[in-house]
């Protein structure tokens, strides 16, 4: 039994819908994408502001190796949703703390995130690179989307 949905493109009728569910992926695929560019923009643009103003501002994990290999791996890999989603949550939390570490050294330096162990961690991540924290979290960024399953 088919449903009845009414929809026509200019093939012909479309009795199931599949028209509309291939659109809505699609949006959210450009959407996934837009919010990646932006965010990978604002964490390089939010670094090259700091060093202006004379603040060192190397915080935060998706600087541009990571951004650029997990783009890599999801590219060979044919992950690429997965590695567009992980990319626009986390490049937009990197220049969101580039922005609150910035706005700290300068503005409020006695100013401390609220402390939720292991949120903090992740959202306030000031450990130096070549650290076993460090690895963790490259290993998990590099295993959620390679796990993920294909849509």
């Amino acid at each position: 039994m088919r449903p009845i949905i009414g929809i026509t493109s200019a093939f012909g009728p479309d009795p199931d819908g599949r028209v509309v569910r291939e659109q809505s992926c699609l949006r959210a695929a450009y959407s996934d994408a837009i919010l990646a560019a932006g965010g990978a923009v604002l964490t390089s643009y939010a670094r090259a502001r700091a060093e202006n103003i004379g603040v060192s501002s190397t915080v935060g994990f998706w600087e541009r190796p990571e951004r650029t290999f997990m783009l890599m791996m999801g590219g060979l890999f044919l992950r690429m949703p997965s590695v567009l989603w992980e990319l626009a949550v986390f490049a937009n939390i990197t220049a969101a703390h580039r922005l609150v570490h910035v706005w700290r050294r300068v503005e409020r330096p006695s100013w401390r995130p609220p402390s939720i162990p292991v949120v903090t961690d992740i959202l306030f991540w000031e450990y130096p690179r070549y650290c076993w924290q460090y690895d963790v979290y490259v290993g998990l960024g590099i295993l959620v989307p390679l796990l993920l399953p294909i849509q």
